[in-house]
């Protein structure tokens, strides 16, 4: 049962993200802040775990909630651009398959970008080197669903094809890596057409492929989220990213506002600029 009170605090406070936040961040998107702001009240309604972040850690969901509209990007989890994944009492922000296609698309350098999954009884080939070959003819009729590998592929403007092959092994052991837990790599009933697997295919192709502002930051994030970081706000409501390196506060063009911050030397955590404009942007530095 949802608690009514929660709700409408957490209403109003998103409200007056929309007036000094989310204006501004969406406009360039050609979002209505109000409706990016329905749509999150409504995620928020329906999970327990979000509800429980804006109680326990407000920081990292409204973090998170600010980032996601920075990008661009849709936070209904139904339409998979965004998550908010509960990992302990806060909430991490993680791209989905179709936010990371969104962001690769514009570039405007990539005219087309798929994924697809080779199982055990496909028949399937590649070939690396100065003419690589890429052949997968799907046997539809396979006795299982057991992945072999999955690859991604992308054509750009000029013409040019880039393929990535990956074995479900060395898909894994990416996974494994990663700090913030991801349910779906391992559920295949929640996520029967791999769409995750997909996605980590397609961030090791992004690698060589041409990216804007948006889709270098979108990617630069998940990474460093899925290897332990997050986002929260300090006492004074400023926006900041935590994963163990010291960064040094860049200017860009790019918007949060008012956020200017000095780090504690144990804590070790990311800073946002502001810049002439008075707007603001995290700065990732590997």
């Amino acid at each position: 049962m949802q608690n009514k009170t929660l709700i409408k605090n957490f209403s109003e406070t998103i409200s007056q993200y929309e007036k000094q936040n989310l204006s501004e961040l969406l406009k360039t998107h050609n979002i209505s802040p109000s409706q990016f702001k329905n749509i999150v009240i409504n995620e928020l309604k329906k999970s327990k775990e979000m509800q429980d972040a804006f109680v326990h850690n407000p920081a990292s969901l409204f973090a998170s909630i600010l980032l996601c509209a920075e990008l661009g990007l849709n936070p209904s989890n139904d339409i998979g651009e965004f998550y908010f994944i509960p990992f302990g009492k806060k909430i991490t922000p993680i791209l989905g398959y179709k936010g990371l296609i969104s962001l690769l698309l514009r570039s405007g350098e990539i005219a087309k970008i798929w994924t697809e999954i080779v199982y055990e009884e496909d028949d399937f080939e590649f070939e690396l080197g100065l003419e690589p070959k890429l052949s997968h003819l799907p046997n539809l009729e396979r006795n299982n669903n057991n992945i072999k590998y999955v690859y991604a592929v992308a054509k750009l403007t000029n013409g040019e094809t880039m393929f990535k092959v990956m074995s479900k092994k060395e898909i894994l052991d990416i996974v494994n890596m990663s700090k913030a837990s991801n349910p779906l790599y391992k559920n295949s009933s929640k996520d029967p057409q791999g769409w995750m697997f997909r996605k980590t295919v397609i961030k090791q192709l992004s690698k060589m492929l041409p990216k804007d502002y948006y889709g270098k930051k979108g990617i630069s994030v998940d990474d460093k989220v899925e290897g332990g970081g997050y986002l929260k706000l300090d006492e004074d409501n400023n926006v900041m990213f935590v994963d163990g390196k010291r960064i040094v506060p860049k200017r860009n063009k790019s918007i949060y506002s008012n956020l200017e911050i000095e780090l504690e030397p144990i804590k070790l955590e990311k800073n946002i600029s502001e810049n002439k404009k008075d707007s603001l942007t995290l700065d990732f530095e590997s």
